[in-house]
């Protein structure tokens, strides 16, 4: 399992009393921060939508395939690698547009939309990635899936949270 689906998985799914006790602490703000960016994501690429059909009309719809397509597949990219870089500096790029006098509003509005919602979405699966690294607990319980489960050594309560985790985020 990629380490970045582990970690978006404990964060999304796992529930708050079971999480304290797996990774040793609450990181409740941390589960907020990958909870809103993954779900605001959507409502992101929803609104972008509608400034792409208020900027181009019916020819709007015609790319719309075109930026589903490009975001689940950006979301994919998400899953295995990259920060929020790249998408940072298109997000900045539709927000100077939006300030520029003579740009088009409802075209400099859909690509600060649709770059917040890959923004978004990287954040949220980077974001759970790198927070799963400043927590030693944390490492070890991907260590231990990555390895099978763990080995004989290990004592009942450690083999208790991996079967635990395992069974919640399957």
């Amino acid at each position: 399992m990629l380490r970045r689906l582990f970690a978006h998985n404990l964060f999304l799914r796992v529930p708050g009393p079971e999480f304290i006790r797996i990774a040793g602490r609450s990181m409740a703000s941390t589960r907020y921060i990958v909870q809103f960016t993954r779900l605001i994501a959507p409502w992101f690429l929803i609104a972008s939508f509608g400034m792409l059909l208020m900027a181009l009309g019916f020819w709007g719809v015609l790319f719309l395939p075109i930026f589903v397509l490009g975001y689940f597949q950006f979301s994919l990219h998400s899953v295995r690698s990259g920060g929020p870089g790249f998408v940072s500096v298109i997000a900045l790029g539709g927000l100077l547009l939006l300030v520029t006098p003579d740009a088009p509003v409802w075209v400099s509005r859909f690509i600060s939309t649709f770059a917040l919602a890959l923004w978004c979405n990287r954040i949220s699966w980077w974001f759970a990635d790198w927070s799963l690294t400043k927590n030693v607990r944390l490492v070890q319980l991907f260590n231990q899936q990555q390895q099978g489960g763990g080995n004989e050594s290990e004592t009942h309560v450690e083999e208790a949270e991996v079967v635990s985790i395992t069974d919640v985020i399957g």
